[in-house]
């Protein structure tokens, strides 16, 4: 991807839905998987580590219950 062009935040929640890992969404986007991820915390999405944890935090909390 050239320098300066814009990833919207529909693309980047596409990505971070469509694969397992940020490595491969920053891969699918044609970024660094560092750019990516400073991207999803700029623009408010959850990276695919952060589904997972949040996943993993809230079958927890169910168990609990």
């Amino acid at each position: 991807m050239p320098t300066g062009t814009t990833i919207s935040r529909k693309r980047l929640e596409e990505a971070a839905r469509s694969h397992a890992t940020s490595k491969e969404a920053a891969k699918s986007l044609g970024i660094h998987r560092h750019s990516f991820s400073r991207l999803c915390r700029k623009k408010g999405v959850r990276t695919p580590l952060r589904r997972k944890q949040l996943r993993h935090a809230l079958s927890k909390w169910r168990d609990k219950i």
